[in-house]
């Protein structure tokens, strides 16, 4: 993602405790704390896993944070933030909010979600693309051949 923002000639900030700072620079991404990156960016696009570390990282104060007129996109888990509390900030009509996954899918057609006009749903398919259609095989092949090696059958999420 860093990458399109920055061919537009974005300024990509980032936040992640673990990414080195190093591969950062060489991406053209400056980190910063979480805080800081919600009041500076037009766009904030959440990447992160859920863990107990994650869950819940974007609160309320994040939300209202947020310039007037940003955007706020959300493709990786509904579980890093409370869908109330995202609801009842998007009334404030300040922001959207562009959608992917939900706390229970599919997205409940009484949703607030789907009320709010600054809103836009889509039904967890941001992942479906070339790249991860590569990588889906790959993983596929590289655990096969992994078991018919070791004869052990791993998750791919144990492999880094």
């Amino acid at each position: 993602v860093a990458e399109y923002f920055r061919v537009l000639g974005a300024k990509v900030l980032a936040f992640d405790k673990y990414f080195d700072p190093g591969k950062a620079g060489e991406l053209g991404v400056e980190l910063t704390d979480l805080k800081t990156l919600v009041a500076e960016s037009d766009v904030v696009s959440l990447h992160l896993p859920v863990t107990p570390e994650t869950r819940g990282i974007f609160r309320r104060e994040h939300f209202d944070l947020l310039k007037d007129g940003a955007v706020f996109v959300n493709s990786a888990r509904a579980a890093l933030y409370d869908e109330q509390e995202l609801a009842e900030a998007l009334h404030s009509n300040r922001f959207s909010a562009y959608l992917d996954v939900y706390a229970r899918e599919p997205l409940d057609p009484k949703h607030p979600f789907h009320s709010l006009p600054n809103v836009y749903v889509s039904s967890h398919i941001a992942g479906t693309n070339d790249v991860m259609y590569e990588r889906m095989g790959l993983d596929a092949v590289n655990t096969l051949r992994e078991y018919f090696e070791t004869g052990v059958l791993r998750d791919s999420r144990e492999r880094s």
